[in-house]
């Protein structure tokens, strides 16, 4: 497979070199390997300086439009361990993942320079405040840098509200953290709910650890029964039976207790 970038942007004489590699698999009178195939991605929008694809060379390609949600990044994000204070920022706020600054300095500006957040930006803001626990008035001037000064502020003030309960310490030190359920409302529920199987589908679990997480796993969906916090526990379910989560599932599944209480629950709404 031969993968052309940014396709879009080639210059016109690097367009029609890709014209004869398309149609016959040559290029300067070199054959690719048999079997081979070429794939492109292109850029849309009238934000990037594009180059108009000649007809006959789009007539060449099969047209797929792919556009990843918010979920698909957070998958993602969680598989590369991005820092825990960005992913939950971005999964109770997931119109800063991608967005606008209408707030954007006037005379930047003016000068074709408006920073807005974006997913790559958003690494940039994980990579940057891993080594600091504690973020000050500096540090958040850095990061309206790389997202802007409404997605920064939006950031600082997320980092306020959280609670600092996330899925290591429900799933690996219950006993210790688990007060701070009961401060917990519906969305904050949600919102935990998502960041354990987020963790457990990217295998963040340790395996001489998974036996007590499951247990813990049980610990904590019984609690959201004891407190009457079924919605929570309906939304844990639907969300492990997505494909998404077919990892986590088979986490979920190594635990008979843990499939016997997610069955009863099934049993008790269908009655």
């Amino acid at each position: 497979m031969l993968f052309l970038d940014e396709l879009n942007r080639a210059r016109p004489e690097i367009l029609q070199a890709v014209q004869d590699l398309t149609l016959n698999k040559t290029l300067a009178g070199k054959p690719l390997p048999p079997g081979s195939i070429v794939i492109a991605a292109v850029n849309a929008g009238e934000e990037y300086q594009l180059t108009e694809l000649d007809p006959a060379l789009v007539s060449r390609f099969n047209l797929y439009e792919f556009v990843p949600t918010v979920e698909d990044w957070l998958l993602w994000a969680a598989g590369q361990d991005i820092d825990s204070r960005v992913l939950t920022f971005i999964q109770q706020h997931p119109e800063y993942l991608d967005g606008d600054n209408p707030d954007a300095d006037a005379a930047i500006a003016t000068a074709g320079l408006i920073k807005t957040p974006d997913r790559r930006a958003w690494v940039k803001v994980a990579d940057f405040v891993r080594n600091h626990t504690k973020l000050e008035e500096i540090h958040f001037k850095l990061i309206a840098g790389m997202v802007g000064s409404r997605a920064s502020i939006a950031f600082r003030q997320s980092l306020a509200t959280q609670w600092g309960l996330g899925p290591e310490q429900l799933l690996l030190q219950y006993s210790k953290y688990s007060k701070q359920l009961k401060d917990l409302d519906i969305q904050d529920f949600a919102s935990l709910n998502e960041q354990v199987l987020f963790w457990l589908n990217t295998g963040h679990c340790p395996d001489t650890k998974a036996d007590n997480a499951r247990k813990n796993l049980l610990k904590y969906l019984q609690y959201l029964r004891k407190a009457k916090q079924q919605e929570a526990i309906a939304h844990f379910y639907s969300l492990v039976q997505s494909p998404k989560f077919s990892d986590a599932m088979g986490f979920v599944a190594e635990s008979m207790e843990l499939i016997d209480f997610l069955s009863e629950y099934l049993e008790a709404i269908e009655v």
